[in-house]
C-alpha cells in the first residue's frame, strides 16, 4: 500500500492531532482542565485573537500579509471608547459623549477605511504589501498616542460594551461571535467561489487571471475583511477590559 497518498491529508489536519495531544496532556496535569467552565474561559480569552486569525487567514491565502491588524484592532478599540466618554481625567475621552451605537458605527467604517487603504496602495498603486500594512500599523500605533495625549482611556459605558462582557445564557457573547465568525469563514472559504479563487490567487496569480478572477478585486476585498475583523475585535476587546492604553495589542499580529 502506497502511504504516500494519504501525507497530504495528514498534513492538512496535524494541527488537530497536535491540539488533541494539548488537550490529552493537560488533562493529566491539570484535572479541571476538562471542566465546560474552564473550555468557556480559554475561548473567551481567545475570541479577540480568534478573529484577528480569521481576518488574517483570508489574507495570507491570497500569498499577501496585513501587519497593521494589531494597530486597527487598538485604533478602533480606542476611537469607540474616546468618543462616547467625558474629556479629561479619569475617562480621557474626546467629551462629546457620542451615543455608543453612533461610535460603534464609526469605528467599524473607520476599520473599513483601514482596509481599503491598504488594498488600494497595494493592488493599484502595485505597492509592496508587506511595507504598506507595516507603514500603516506604524501609522495607527502614532495616532492612538496623538488622540488621548498618551493617556489611557476608560469606557465602563453601557450598551457600548455589551459584546465583551454580555452572556447568552452561560455562554460568553465574545466565544458566540468567534465561532459564528470561524463557521462562516469555513463555509465561505471551502464551499464558495470566492473562497476557491483565493486558493487560486495564492496558488498562481497569473494562472488565476487567466481562468477569468480578477486578483486586483479579491486582494482588496480580504482586505476589508481583515480590517472588519480586527475592528469587531477592537470593540470586543475594548468593551471587555473597559480600558484602552497606547500600547493595547502591542505584538497581536505575532502571536
Amino acid at each position: 500500500m502506497d502511504v504516500r497518498k494519504y501525507i497530504p491529508a495528514v498534513l492538512d489536519n496535524l494541527i488537530w492531532a497536535l491540539l488533541a495531544i494539548v488537550i490529552i496532556l493537560f488533562s493529566f496535569l491539570a484535572p479541571s482542565y476538562l471542566s465546560p467552565l474552564n473550555f468557556l474561559n480559554i475561548l473567551f480569552a481567545a475570541a479577540v485573537l480568534g478573529l484577528i486569525v480569521i481576518g488574517e487567514a483570508f489574507v495570507l491565502i491570497t500569498g499577501n500579509m496585513d501587519l497593521s491588524v494589531e494597530s486597527t484592532v487598538a485604533m478602533c478599540a480606542l476611537l469607540g471608547a474616546w468618543l462616547t466618554v467625558h474629556p479629561g481625567p479619569p475617562d480621557n475621552g474626546l467629551g462629546i459623549e457620542m451615543n455608543p451605537f453612533l461610535a460603534i458605527a464609526i469605528l467599524l467604517a473607520f476599520g473599513v477605511f483601514v482596509g481599503w487603504v491598504n488594498g488600494f496602495l497595494i493592488t493599484r498603486m502595485k505597492m509592496n504589501n508587506f511595507v504598506v500594512t507595516l507603514a500603516m500599523l506604524i501609522a495607527l500605533r502614532g495616532l492612538m498616542h496623538l488622540l488621548p495625549a498618551g493617556n489611557t482611556v476608560y469606557n465602563t459605558t453601557m450598551p457600548y460594551n455589551f459584546l465583551g462582557q454580555a452572556t447568552i445564557g452561560p455562554i460568553p457573547l465574545p466565544v458566540i461571535t468567534l465561532i459564528v465568525a470561524f463557521v462562516a469563514a469555513y463555509i465561505v472559504l471551502k464551499y464558495t467561489p470566492f473562497g476557491r479563487s483565493l486558493y487560486a490567487i495564492g496558488g498562481n496569480r497569473e494562472a488565476a487571471r487567466a481562468s477569468g478572477i480578477n486578483p486586483e478585486r479579491r486582494i482588496r476585498q480580504v482586505y476589508l475583511i481583515a480590517a472588519i475583523l480586527a475592528a469587531l475585535a477592537g470593540w470586543m476587546l475594548g468593551a471587555r477590559i473597559t480600558a484602552v492604553p497606547p500600547n493595547l495589542a502591542d505584538g497581536m499580529v505575532l502571536m
